[in-house]
């Protein structure tokens, strides 16, 4: 799905504060469409969470003809899995159905795409829905009063529910379960909406944290544009792949916890768009979780001939002292180490008249750190 379905319009308007009855609904009188290619009703954030697997819905209309490109909703902290979506005409017919291809994140909105688009008749009325697993969050009031962000309005107590899997009608007295939908309101949108191809992520890099592992990578790039919705990151242990981790947006760093500390690991990211996940990227270098971090600030001077003092900004520990930093000098394939406790380090042994680049790393009882970045070159 196009990133911008997940994150706009920006044109959202508050709860109309005049009656307007689910009777009078669909006829009632609206301002002029002002959507521009998508737009979202701007359904809330629900703050409460109830348990059980239901149908759970929000009823809506357009002003304009326009395509449902999908359904978003919050996933309840406790759930977990794929989930089904659905759009309703108002006789109970099913008019589209998708399921979701990426596990969803508890805690955070999620999106499900259609594919193909569901066409969606002006002033009709439709169900948007998804059948929760074992948890759904609830908005208590969220519909006493209409919500209404042109062309698209939903009615005084739109939010309803029912048995999972069938047509949601129960009338739960104005809650909400946090359901939106994406609309798309012209061709232009349905050309730019992302039945997409994707690059990989590249440039990755990762960092050792306790019990945990911080992961960077540069954007992977999709055709059309703007279609990058988050990115799929995925642990291997001893060459094994573990539980992926699901970034939603286009942050590139994020913290990937559960990891066992003293073991190895290597990571791969790859893009996602909500209906596809693109290629993975190359694999990081391996890094053992909780050992310390690359030492900083390394600043290496000849103290004599033979000779380099190197100084540096100690590592994080990770909640395990370090035991020792190694210091390694090398110029071409000649390299030269010295070991101790702490900054600096004198490492000797060194050919005069040759350059030397530096570089630092820490262990602790969980192993060694990644090394630190190397030095500017240093005659001696």
């Amino acid at each position: 799905m196009n990133a911008k379905i997940r994150t706009t319009c920006a044109l959202f308007a508050g709860l109309a504060l005049i009656g307007a009855t689910l009777g009078t609904f669909a006829a009632s009188a609206s301002a002029a469409p002002v959507c521009a290619n998508i737009c979202r009703l701007g359904i809330g954030h629900p703050p409460a969470t109830a348990t059980g697997s239901q149908e759970l819905g929000v009823q809506f209309r357009s002003d304009i003809a326009g395509w449902v490109a999908g359904v978003c909703f919050w996933v309840a902290a406790t759930e977990t899995g794929t989930h089904a979506v659905s759009i309703w005409d108002s006789s109970g017919t099913s008019v589209g159905t998708a399921t979701s291809t990426v596990s969803d994140i508890p805690g955070q909105q999620t999106c499900v795409d259609f594919n193909p688009v569901v066409p969606i008749t002006p002033n009709a009325v439709y169900t948007a829905s998804y059948t929760s697993n074992a948890a759904f969050g609830v908005d208590t009031g969220q519909f006493f009063a209409p919500l209404d962000n042109p062309p698209l309005h939903a009615p005084m107590h739109a939010g309803v529910s029912g048995a999972a899997g069938s047509f949601p009608t129960t009338d739960n007295m104005g809650d909400g379960y946090g359901v939106d939908i994406a609309f798309i309101d012209t061709q232009a949108g349905l050309t730019n909406d992302c039945s997409s191809s994707l690059t990989a992520p590249t440039n990755l890099s990762s960092a050792p944290g306790n019990a945990s592992a911080i992961v960077s990578w540069a954007p992977a790039q999709s055709t059309p544009p703007n279609c990058i919705a988050g990115y799929v990151v995925m642990p291997f242990l001893n060459g094994v792949a573990q539980t992926p981790t699901v970034i939603n947006g286009n942050g590139t760093t994020t913290v990937i916890s559960g990891l066992a500390n003293g073991q190895s690991y290597t990571f791969t990211v790859a893009a996602q768009s909500g209906r596809t996940v693109g290629p993975a990227s190359t694999a990081t270098g391996p890094v053992t979780v909780g050992s310390p971090t690359s030492p900083t600030a390394l600043n290496v001077t000849r103290v004599s001939s033979g000779a380099v003092k190197v100084s540096f900004k100690a590592s994080r520990n990770n909640h395990s002292a370090v035991t020792k930093y190694t210091a390694t000098c090398t110029s071409g394939r000649i390299a030269r180490t010295k070991a101790g406790k702490s900054s600096p380090l004198v490492v000797a042994g060194l050919s005069k008249g040759h350059s030397y680049k530096c570089t630092v790393r820490g262990t602790n009882h969980r192993g060694a750190g990644p090394w630190s970045k190397r030095s500017a070159a240093v005659k001696v």
